[in-house]
């Protein structure tokens, strides 16, 4: 009888657990003539991820080429080094970044800053920040995440200085406007705008309005209240 080959999105797809490791590796040995390819990888390292199986996971990640003669793609790599970034091996998860044969993707970069972010390292926070900032530049969630990191760690003139350049980025981009036609003449007004010759007037007249609704709308007091706690 012939081998198979497993490729189905691996029974560790849905809830990855110690357990279901456990089944896998019986599964998939050679002895039993199961053969994994890379979308089965991709589940088992996933499920050594969250089940914080270190050793289990390289021994797979190694086994890729070595017992199965399959390249690691972007996936497997972004896999290993949320895994390793978890357990705190950092050094081994940014010398992993180091020896991939293609470039890191924002996957890859944004699973090193998460695991910065979660033991607070600053080091390597910073290349993996400056690396997203390059191949996400439209994402302020990165900036936030490493002024975050810079805030556990006390560093107060670096925190001010991400948060300068999320305010730089955002006056660079086209501001969004509204029009109100007054006596048969538009008027347009943009986000924080002081241009309008009646802008004093209609900012005063705005928080007139905005108070008078906020003390009278119980829901619309609500809703501003979860807003600001998101």
């Amino acid at each position: 009888m012939g081998s198979t080959t497993i490729h189905s999105k691996a029974p560790t797809m849905g809830i990855p657990t110690v357990g279901k490791f456990l089944l896998l590796q019986d599964g998939y040995s050679k002895e039993k003539g199961i053969t994994p390819d890379g979308i089965t990888f991709t589940a088992v390292l996933m499920a050594c991820t969250h089940g914080g199986l270190v050793k289990e996971g390289k021994w797979f990640f190694e086994s890729m080429e070595k017992d199965h003669s399959i390249s690691p793609k972007l996936q497997h790599y972004g896999c290993m080094v949320d895994l390793l970034g978890r357990a705190g091996l950092l050094i081994e998860a940014y010398d992993l970044i180091k020896r991939m044969p293609m470039g890191a993707d924002a996957v890859v970069w944004g699973a090193l800053l998460g695991a910065c972010s979660f033991h607070g390292n600053v080091e390597f926070a910073e290349i993996a920040a400056e690396s997203l900032f390059k191949l996400e530049p439209w994402n302020p969630g990165n900036h936030v995440i490493l002024a975050n990191i810079y805030s556990c760690a006390g560093m107060w003139d670096s925190v001010a200085g991400v948060w300068k350049k999320i305010k730089i980025k955002q006056q660079k981009k086209v501001a969004g406007c509204s029009f109100v036609e007054l006596g048969g003449k538009m008027h347009k007004f943009l986000v924080e705008d002081e241009s309008h010759p009646s802008s004093k007037e209609i900012y005063i007249l705005l928080d007139q309005i905005y108070t008078m609704m906020y003390l009278t709308d119980d829901d619309l007091h609500s809703n501003l209240q979860d807003a600001w706690l998101v």
